[in-house]
């Protein structure tokens, strides 16, 4: 039989246990929410190194930010809509305070069941509105770890959003993240369309290029891993296709959208880009049928490109 796919989350618990065996630095904290979020793996196996303060949010965050300041490297476990929810915190104890915290927002986009009040589809706005952050989405279990590994052992401020959906590796096994640097996860001669993808939607990209290169239509697909700061380079290599497409399980306001067309915009590349995602709240359902929902799943991206061509 095959072996269960993992989710994001179940990569993140993993690493962080494997990693508190040599680096004593790590500190975890979380909000009653060690379980959804894996982070008691971390906790049951050191448990002077970390501490479940309750649904007390805002308190967690300042604890977080002490821990930074006092020489620990803190790693906040939480969902990603309480990191918005808790976005003054953030700002005042961690960003403003210049402590060096990882806050990790679990359950990113659109999630399925647990409804539209626990869908973070705003969170990525919010964090790259903040001077010195750093925010990460991967796109498959790979990248999640070598991410988290990477900040294990620099003292950045960053927000990671991870996905609860399991799902398989799009990198190939060579695979090495580096910061802030896009990577093209389906290439073509001269393309005329680029889908530019952030996170575990990047799948759907993946497999809404493959549709259109099928068809005749030139499609390369890039995954941004880091979204603040953005691979400017990455966006600029697209100055001759015909249209820039993005797509993200993330409210196309202030999203990878949105820093895609500030770019574009201020290098006065003149090209058309259109921006795929929410923009609206999500609701409760399973997984892939909000996907198909909302127009995300990779047949109906493929068929809203073909449309444009016309």
């Amino acid at each position: 039989m095959a072996d269960k796919m993992k989710s994001q989350k179940e990569i993140y618990g993993e690493t962080l246990l494997e990693l508190g065996k040599t680096n004593e630095n790590i500190f975890v904290i979380t909000s009653d929410l060690g379980n959804p979020t894996k982070a008691k793996m971390f906790g049951d196996a050191f448990p002077d190194r970390y501490a479940d303060l309750g649904i007390a949010e805002q308190n967690a965050i300042s604890v977080a930010g002490g821990v930074a300041l006092g020489g620990l490297r803190p790693f906040y476990s939480t969902f990603g809509v309480f990191a918005a929810s808790n976005f003054g915190q953030i700002r005042q104890s961690i960003v403003y305070s210049k402590a060096p915290v990882v806050i990790v927002g679990t359950h990113g986009g659109l999630i399925g069941k647990d409804g539209a009040s626990h869908q973070a589809l705003e969170e990525i706005s919010l964090m790259s509105s903040l001077p010195g952050m750093n925010v990460f989405q991967p796109a498959d279990l790979m990248e999640t770890k070598q991410i988290i590994e990477f900040l294990s052992k620099n003292n950045m401020i960053a927000y990671v959003r991870l996905s609860r959906h399991p799902q398989k590796d799009i990198h190939t096994e060579d695979y090495q993240f580096e910061f802030n640097k896009a990577r093209k996860i389906l290439k073509k001669d001269n393309p005329r369309i680029a889908i530019l993808s952030t996170g575990y939607i990047a799948a759907h990209a993946l497999e809404a290029g493959e549709i259109l290169n099928e068809k005749g239509i030139p499609t390369e697909v890039v995954s941004f891993s880091t979204l603040s700061p953005i691979d400017k380079e990455a966006i600029l290599e697209y100055k001759d296709v015909d249209i820039i497409i993005t797509l993200e399980d993330h409210n196309i306001n202030g999203g990878l959208g949105s820093r895609v067309c500030e770019t574009v915009s201020e290098e006065g590349l003149g090209i058309t880009v259109k921006r795929l995602g929410m923009s609206c709240f999500g609701t409760s359902g399973d997984p892939m049928e909000l996907y198909c929902k909302f127009n995300l799943d990779s047949k109906s991206v493929a068929m809203q490109i073909e449309k444009m061509l016309e």
